[in-house]
């Protein structure tokens, strides 16, 4: 088999590593709001960076290896990364959290909120830029359709096999990292943690793309084995009730009523501010203890008690 060589392939590429560079650059500036923040963020944390600018080109090879299309691979890859960073961008405008990917299966969640982001952005903005970039995609590609320009890269079925192969496999390592104890481990290693239990910082110190990445796993529950209606049944059917014995020595257990903050709060928690009567005479007599919650970017509960 004769391999041809042409320099021009070659420049193209590197042309679009060095374009996913500044892209990953801009995605992190647009979702922080600050250069010089992630400029020390990305001297700081350069292995995270190099994740980050890595997940962009392994999708990029991966759509090239299907399409055999650089363009369209190149469209492809800037539209899906830069859809997730504007809809999480708004998401942080609104909620005050980032994108997750759990979020991409409660679309009926995303359809309620819609109303409510309609009134706090700029609409006729985004319709200006989402019509000034599908113009230019449009005359690109009426160009090349009547010009039908020699294609920059023509890859050989091997090399697009290669390409679908070497990407996946790049992208699985980061979503499926938990079951690979060698790959999770490395991460550590390199200060890669994927921090559940404070999401705002896991995204700020490891990068909107790798966290995203990091965070699919648990957006993928599965059900345990044999857990279905049948058996569930099976269980409820072989349950024997036990009537209660009445012993009037026994001890008895007391009473435990939870009242949840959302439903009722305390105004006398608020140091400095005192009242002419007791407001919540009721609870105080009755409270033993206080549950602080801290729910922590709807991943993970921690929890401690204080008396």
């Amino acid at each position: 088999m004769k391999v041809k060589w042409s320099y021009k392939p070659v420049l193209v590429m590197l042309a679009t590593m060095f374009y996913f560079f500044l892209l990953v650059n801009g995605i992190e500036t647009y979702l922080n709001g600050s250069y010089a923040e992630r400029a020390v963020w990305r001297s700081d944390h350069k292995e995270a960076f190099f994740f980050n600018y890595m997940i962009v080109f392994s999708l990029f090879i991966v759509f090239l290896g299907i399409f055999n299309r650089y363009f369209v691979s190149f469209v492809v890859t800037n539209a899906l990364v830069v859809t997730l960073a504007v809809f999480s961008y708004y998401k942080f405008s609104f909620l005050g959290e980032f994108l997750y990917p759990w979020d991409l299966l409660l679309y009926n969640n995303v359809l309620n909120l819609l109303p409510n982001l309609y009134e706090t952005i700029n609409l006729t903005q985004v319709i200006l830029v989402f019509g000034l970039i599908v113009a230019v995609i449009v005359a690109i590609s009426v160009f090349l359709f009547i010009k039908k320009p020699k294609r920059w890269i023509r890859l050989n079925p091997w090399v697009r096999m290669l390409f679908i192969g070497l990407g996946a496999a790049y992208l699985s390592i980061f979503v499926f990292y938990r079951s690979i104890p060698e790959v999770e481990s490395t991460l550590k290693d390199v200060d890669i943690n994927n921090l559940t239990f404070d999401q705002e910082r896991n995204y700020k110190t490891n990068g909107f793309l790798l966290t995203f990445m990091l965070n699919m796993q648990s957006a993928i529950v599965l059900p345990p084995s044999g857990y279905n209606e049948k058996n569930v049944m099976d269980i409820v059917d072989n349950l024997t009730k036990v009537e209660p014995q009445s012993n009037s020595t026994a001890k008895q257990d007391p009473n435990i009523i939870f009242i949840m903050s959302e439903s009722f709060w305390d105004p006398t928690s608020i140091e400095g501010l005192s009242f002419n009567e007791d407001l919540c005479q009721t609870s105080e007599h009755s409270k033993m203890a206080i549950f602080w919650l801290p729910l922590l970017a709807a991943a993970r509960v921690t929890s401690s008690s204080k008396r």
